[in-house]
């Protein structure tokens, strides 16, 4: 059974940085890669340990490739483990597979190279 859910903030947030990405990619002319990131939706809402292993190659191409969007996904994960919810006394696995410590979000959200906030996620 998953552990607590990300705020629906968070999540929405997450889709906006995504749908930034291929926008921006698509500006630039690189229409082929906007889709395939396009495309990576389901792969970065799933909690890790429900992945597929093709949403499990999906993410780790985008650690690899796309730091803003794999640093958005890394937020989500780091809130959905610190926000109490009907598993909360448990320890969270996937975050303790990410290897972070809990919120070292907010200085997360103060780097000058962090993804555009939206207004979804500032309120």
């Amino acid at each position: 059974m998953p552990g607590p859910l990300p705020p629906r903030w968070a999540t929405k947030a997450l889709d906006e940085v995504r749908r930034g990405v291929a926008a921006g990619l698509r500006r630039n002319g690189r229409a082929e890669q906007a889709a395939t990131i396009k495309n990576t939706r389901w792969a970065l809402l799933r909690n890790p340990e429900s992945l597929s292993l093709d949403q499990r190659s999906t993410l780790a191409a985008i650690q690899a490739t796309n730091g803003p969007l794999y640093r958005a996904w890394l937020l989500k994960e780091q809130l959905r483990a610190g926000v109490p919810g009907p598993r909360s006394g448990r320890r969270d696995e996937a975050a303790h597979r990410l290897g972070s410590p809990r919120p070292s979000v907010l200085a997360w959200t103060r780097s000058p190279s962090s993804p555009k906030r939206s207004k979804s996620a500032s309120s």
